[in-house]
């Protein structure tokens, strides 16, 4: 387990196929700074270790809980206080739970990527 970003516990027969520096927006307030990690079976966040002791959430949703992968375009408006992430194009994880935003770099380069893991992975749901 790393000290500043926890190394998340893959099951039995999971592969990590990648990981990416992000903030999450964990709320209209609230940006959290960690590791997006993307397996053959979920994605997987976890809050550096300053966002955790100061209330940063961990998150994570399983392949067929995932319905679309896009990007949320970014706004020309003046951002409200901790919304600055806004001004971005972010990483939007739809879910049965509803979206995930992420602020990450090359987003059209991750967005096609996950794409591909849903639609090959045999974790995957018919939506």
């Amino acid at each position: 387990m790393g000290l500043w970003i926890p190394v998340p516990s893959l099951e039995a027969e999971e592969t990590l196929l990648w990981r990416k520096i992000v903030n999450r927006e964990q709320s209209s307030t609230r940006s959290v700074g960690g590791r997006l990690y993307l397996t053959d079976r979920r994605f997987i966040f976890r809050a550096h270790l300053v966002d955790r002791l100061t209330g940063g959430l961990s998150w994570e949703v399983v392949l067929p809980a995932v319905r679309r992968i896009d990007i949320e375009p970014g706004t020309h408006e003046i951002p409200r206080p901790g919304a600055a992430a806004h001004w971005r194009r972010r990483l939007r994880i739809m879910t049965i739970r509803g979206p995930e935003f992420f602020v990450i770099n090359d987003v059209e380069e991750v967005v096609k990527a996950c794409i591909t893991w849903r639609v090959r992975s045999p974790w995957a749901v018919a939506t």
